[in-house]
């Protein structure tokens, strides 16, 4: 048995995207634990013993102080749930995550690249110097990610040119749009095929 923290930006992203890998997990008899901004998403998860956390996540919010206290609020829960895998969605829980995880000692880390976003894709001035500030810190805390998943080819190929794509041992391509998922692991390359049920 495994305990696996799946950390996100807010409630409903979980409970629309994330809910059948949750319940396979509980299928297999892991511990499922689940940080992000609460909402009534999360009842049902809780209804069948997933442990939710309430963290102060702000999406777009640059409060240095609010930054902090939500790092220091991921770490404390990581010490505290002594997790082996961390699954990491969306920007700020890919970063600090990613970060907070490595410092807590937690053996398996993975993020999850679901979109880039208006930082990657707007073209002020402060767009431009902020998304150089993100691709640093995203190819400093790739190195502690055992898998980082890019959901489309465009994310993924921007990341390449960029020279931050990290190891090839570690990395992995999802193409939802194409519905396969490709990566090298060891030297072996792999290939997956996705399907999304979509109820009526």
């Amino acid at each position: 048995m495994k305990k696996i923290v799946l950390v996100a930006n807010v409630g409903f992203t979980i409970s629309n995207f994330r809910k059948e890998l949750i319940e396979t997990f509980l299928d297999k008899g892991d511990e499922v634990v689940i940080l992000c901004k609460r909402t009534d998403d999360l009842k049902p998860f809780e209804d069948l013993g997933v442990k939710t956390y309430n963290i102060p996540l702000v999406r777009h919010g640059m409060n240095p102080f609010k930054e902090l206290e939500l790092v220091i609020e991921i770490y404390k829960i990581f010490k505290l749930e002594k997790p082996d895998i961390i699954l990491n969605y969306t920007i700020k829980p890919n970063l600090y995550g990613s970060l907070m995880g490595a410092i807590a000692g937690v053996p398996t880390i993975c993020s999850n690249i679901t979109g880039l976003g208006v930082v990657f894709t707007g073209r002020s001035l402060k767009r431009k110097i902020f998304r150089q500030l993100i691709k640093v810190l995203y190819w400093f805390v790739f190195r502690y990610n055992k898998i980082v998943f890019f959901q489309n080819k465009d994310d993924f190929n921007l990341f390449a040119k960029a020279t931050f794509k990290v190891n090839e041992q570690l990395s992995l391509f999802a193409d939802l749009q194409n519905r396969n998922v490709s990566y090298k692991a060891n030297g072996v390359q792999v290939n997956l095929v996705i399907k999304r049920a979509n109820r009526k």
